[in-house]
């Protein structure tokens, strides 16, 4: 496949998800949308400098739960989606960033994002 990991995805390899479905993408759907598939590659990361598609997905992946039961984020998640995609994508990376401690891995690009909107959204203040 010629997927390049980094050390946090071999220590938690259901994060590799993300990356696989841009392949699978491309090489099976024949979407060769190059904004396409980077949304599709940083759908559960996000990552630094993101597009708007790339929150667009970003935020449809963290509403469409894939467990059962409601989101313990999604509360936050709309109502910051009321104000904005981006005050969206925040929310649930704040969710997550409150809770690192917890967490097995903290992706780079997930930190990238926070870092990214945390300046973006404080201009807008």
């Amino acid at each position: 496949m010629g997927i390049v990991l980094i050390p946090e995805e071999h220590e938690f390899p259901m994060i590799i998800h993300q990356k696989i479905s841009k392949v699978i993408s491309e090489q099976s759907f024949g979407i060769y949308d190059d904004s396409t598939l980077q949304a599709i590659e940083c759908h559960t990361t996000l990552r630094g400098t993101p597009t708007l598609q790339d929150h667009i997905l970003f935020v449809a992946d963290k509403i469409e739960w894939d467990q059962s039961g409601t989101p313990p984020y999604i509360q936050e998640l709309l109502k910051a989606l009321d104000v904005s995609i981006y005050h969206a994508s925040f929310s649930y990376i704040k969710y997550l960033m409150d809770r690192k401690h917890s967490l097995i891995v903290v992706h780079p690009w997930l930190i990238d994002a926070h870092s990214h909107l945390e300046k973006v959204l404080n201009k807008q203040i």
